[in-house]
């Protein structure tokens, strides 16, 4: 009975052992689980918030072009009768001459004095 008794008493023993490593491996795997989960959760809230800012500014890249869209339509209609224009709006005509002939005239300045160069083909401006 002896050898019976310290058998199954080594049998129970070996069984907690395998419980207790099966406990401690399943702890492990849940808590591996756990952290997994809180990445792809992270990694959805910063997805999440990446398309909600390109969403953004594509909404306002798109409202920028309609109004550049509209102010050259604006330019346009002015420019179907320039005379008629200038007729109308004689000072502001005359302070856009005046702004785009120095515009022109620092442009020219600057080239003079070898502000602008060219490299490859493109211009740059020079370091």
């Amino acid at each position: 009975m002896d050898e019976q008794q310290s058998a199954a008493r080594e049998l129970d023993e070996a069984l907690d052992r395998i419980k207790s490593k099966i406990d401690g491996s399943a702890e492990s795997l849940k808590s591996r689980i756990g952290g997994t989960v809180h990445q792809i959760e992270s990694v959805i809230d910063s997805a999440d918030h990446l398309l909600g800012s390109l969403i953004e500014r594509v909404n306002t890249t798109a409202t920028q072009t309609r109004d550049v869209m509209h102010s050259a339509e604006k330019v346009a209609e002015h420019l179907e009768d320039p005379v008629g224009w200038v007729r109308k709006f004689p000072m502001a005509a005359l302070t856009g001459a005046l702004v785009g002939g120095l515009v022109l005239g620092l442009l020219v300045r600057q080239e003079r004095k070898g502000f602008f160069s060219r490299r490859e083909g493109r211009l740059k401006i020079a370091p």
